[in-house]
């Protein structure tokens, strides 16, 4: 008795990945890291120069209002970010990620 089993799995993970741009948005968003991710590189280094700057100066309370300002554009890059994954996937014409699994089962009896 022979018996064989197949099983393929076939993920598509082109384009940027809607739960990675969220983790880097979570941890590390307020250096613009997430903006890097989804390809938008000037807002990104908006972001972190920002926060850059606003750390530098926050010694002598010029640098609060800039970190303020970086922390409310964090907090709408909650909602702006699935809207960036969308739009660059639609721009490469990517779709959705998907995920495909297939099992195939090969069963041979020996005739006695």
């Amino acid at each position: 008795m022979t018996e064989q089993k197949t099983v393929n799995v076939s993920v598509n993970m082109d384009g940027p990945n809607m739960i990675i741009a969220y983790v880097l948005w979570w941890f590390l968003g307020f250096l613009g890291v997430h903006r890097f991710y989804l390809g938008r590189t000037k807002s990104g280094l908006i972001m972190l120069a920002l926060t850059a700057a606003g750390a530098v100066l926050a010694a002598v309370m010029v640098g609060i209002p800039l970190l303020m300002a970086v922390g409310v554009w964090w907090m709408l890059d909650a909602y702006f970010t699935q809207k960036i994954v969308k739009e660059v996937r639609a721009e490469k014409e990517l779709g959705a990620s998907s995920m495909s699994v297939t099992h195939s089962t090969t069963t041979a009896t020996q005739a006695s």
